[in-house]
């Protein structure tokens, strides 16, 4: 039973529902008709996500069900009633060290375990992380949408310049030069999302989206040390590691 509509993207419409059966709130994600408007890439869908299906971990958003309807496309997920990761980056304008490390074990954790399936998120930024209460845990994430760019990639085009998966500002310079990548542009993106978390500044910025692109590939960010607040408690081993996952070359994440 649909209850209401809780978002709408260029990847389609999601809903909150309810399982009749299991008595369980669930997502339901219906695919634009334009995503998926070929048989093959439907094909590629149902396989893409029978593999994300397989994903078993707590801190991963489970996939339920998944399928077609006449032309439509759909993924059935779990429901968490949680805040993004985005709005409590934004509420502290940085994390302490005593709120980002058990964020940071927890998505390094799930992000481990789906690699050593040789499975990618792909698409990893703060709007992606959900944190909720759990048990002893103030902050328990999530991460969703794994592995649903994957899903609505066009195959004919993987390397093209024009064919972007993902956020600007977390992409690795292999995914903006339509370099073979594979679990290190997770990697890549972890480091610049730890940066904006201990810092409330992004590593990369610039006036549009090719300045942004532009740095990825061809400019070091500020020094972290430098940027984080005079009172910070951050290891400098942490600092040195933050860096070496936002190496240009993957070799040397």
């Amino acid at each position: 039973k649909v209850h209401q509509r809780i978002g709408r993207g260029g990847m389609g419409l999601v809903y909150r529902a309810r399982q009749i059966g299991l008595e369980r709130d669930v997502v339901i994600k219906v695919l634009a008709a334009e995503a998926l408007d070929t048989d093959t890439a439907q094909e590629r869908f149902m396989r893409e996500a029978q593999a994300l299906s397989m994903l078993n971990h707590p801190n991963i958003v489970a996939i339920y069900d998944f399928g077609q309807d006449t032309y439509q496309s759909y993924i059935v997920m779990e429901y968490v009633d949680g805040t993004r990761l985005d709005t409590l980056i934004k509420r502290h304008e940085h994390l302490p060290l005593e709120v980002f490390t058990p964020i940071a074990r927890q998505m390094l954790e799930a992000l481990g375990d789906a690699h050593e399936m040789g499975l990618m998120h792909r698409d990893l930024k703060p709007s992606n992380i959900l944190l909720t209460s759990k048990r002893d845990y103030p902050y328990y994430v999530k991460l969703l949408d794994f592995g649903l760019a994957k899903m609505l990639e066009d195959e004919s085009d993987l390397t093209g310049q024009h064919n972007l998966v993902g956020s600007l500002a977390y992409l690795s310079p292999e995914q903006i030069l339509g370099h073979d990548i594979d679990q290190r542009v997770d990697v890549y993106a972890l480091g610049v999302l730890f940066y904006y978390m201990l810092s409330g500044s992004k590593p990369f910025k610039g006036e549009d989206d090719m300045a942004v692109l532009y740095q990825h590939i061809h400019k070091d960010p500020s020094p972290l040390g430098e940027v984080l607040p005079a009172d910070h408690a951050v290891p400098p081993q942490v600092i040195d590691l933050i860096h070496r996952c936002l190496s240009k070359d993957p070799r040397d994440r």
